[in-house]
């Protein structure tokens, strides 16, 4: 008879995903061949820029490039942005600059996660280098290009040059973003992403505005217009729906997932909660007409920055105990019944521990949905209070 190998099936597929996968391993291979033979120029790159480590440590360039990379973090982003937004007015413009943010770390992670390659992990030794997940593409590559041009784009438009009134200060603007690029590219490639991790990320940054600037002013229309329940609102929450569905998620061969992808499944979650709750809370702060002018004053500004940040720290403080507790006491309620059976007993744990990492993500994405509500609604609206 026939070997039975040939004749059981060890898995299925479809031609959609069968065609997917192919496309998938022929983007990976390519992307793999690209950082092996780009990582081998990085050490030379950086000597000529004398930015290597290695050959002996500049205190001021070492100083710049952690600085560079500290300015190119999400760690920054996350406070810069609600501090730009406080003190600009909280206006629909800034609001679409905050949502161009988000898509940028959700496309980011999800590429990341799909591609999943760390050849280039620890080929620069450096003690200054940030972040642990040096994969295709560099993020923070990403933003560095896709957000400066989205806001110069959104400020002049797409007309030429000699046509503007005010072209020096549009040269200027995109003078100072292409150097902000090649700053944080250097320094990236300092911190172990290689050459073609930073290059991925400018291409994929510069996709993101040009798609986005489409829907940018009727983004800015929608949100002026305060009104929650319309066609946007619902493409929106289908958008996170299917971002959270579909995310691509690379399996071992033990069938365990990698845990680079759950820790982009997890950026990805925790962003597009703070995006809902963030565009939630800014249709209602213009339904509200709290969006206020910019402070004319210094003084106005710090307690704008001073009372926004401990207004959301205190929310989010109080919003993730809240749901702390609340599913603490749903997991005693739910938690299974001892036995005395070995392999049951180590079943319900496996199970104990599964829902308590999954109840800890709600908490962290619920403490999210909080920071994005106060940045966007609950600080206009206690500025607006107090006449700040």
């Amino acid at each position: 008879g026939a070997d039975q190998s040939e004749v059981d099936p060890v898995s299925m597929t479809v031609p959609l995903l069968h065609m997917i996968m192919l496309v998938h391993r022929a983007a990976r291979r390519y992307i793999i061949g690209q950082i092996s033979s780009t990582e081998r120029m990085a050490p030379a790159i950086l000597r000529w820029l004398h930015a290597d480590p290695a050959q002996g440590e500049n205190l001021a360039l070492a100083a710049l490039y952690v600085a560079v990379n500290f300015l190119a973090s999400r760690k920054f982003y996350s406070v810069a942005g609600p501090v730009a937004l406080w003190v600009g007015g909280c206006s629909p413009a800034m609001a679409v600059v905050v949502m161009c943010y988000c898509f940028n770390i959700v496309i980011g992670c999800m590429l990341k996660s799909a591609l999943l390659t760390n050849a280039a992990k620890g080929q620069v030794h450096t003690r200054y280098g940030t972040g642990r997940m040096h994969s295709w593409p560099s993020v923070a590559a990403v933003n560095a290009t896709a957000l400066p041009f989205f806001v110069l784009r959104m400020r002049y438009g797409s007309q030429y040059v000699w046509e503007m009134d005010q072209w020096m200060g549009c040269v200027a603007g995109y003078l100072v973003g292409i150097a902000w690029l090649v700053v944080v590219s250097i320094a990236r490639i300092r911190a172990g992403d290689s050459p073609a991790d930073v290059q991925g990320g400018v291409v994929v940054g510069a996709i993101i505005p040009r798609l986005m600037i489409s829907f940018a002013d009727p983004l800015k229309e929608w949100l002026a217009a305060g009104e929650l329940f319309t066609q946007p609102t619902l493409v929106l929450g289908a958008f996170a729906l299917v971002c959270l569905s579909i995310f691509p998620m690379p399996l071992k061969s033990n069938g365990e997932v990698f845990r680079d992808a759950l820790a982009c499944y997890h950026r990805t979650a925790v962003m597009l909660s703070f995006l809902l709750a963030f565009t939630f809370g800014s249709l209602r702060a213009n339904a509200l007409s709290l969006a206020a002018p910019a402070p004319v004053t210094l003084y106005h500004a710090l307690l704008r920055v001073v009372a926004g940040l401990v207004l959301s720290l205190g929310t989010m403080v109080v919003v993730s105990k809240v749901v702390k507790k609340s599913l603490q006491y749903f997991l005693r309620r739910a938690s299974l019944p001892a036995t005395n059976d070995p392999l049951n007993e180590e079943k319900q744990k496996g199970i104990s521990r599964a829902m308590h990492r999954g109840c800890m993500e709600v908490v962290i994405m619920s403490r999210a949905a909080a920071f994005g509500l106060s940045v966007s609604c609950l600080g206009p609206a206690v500025f607006a209070a107090a006449g700040i």
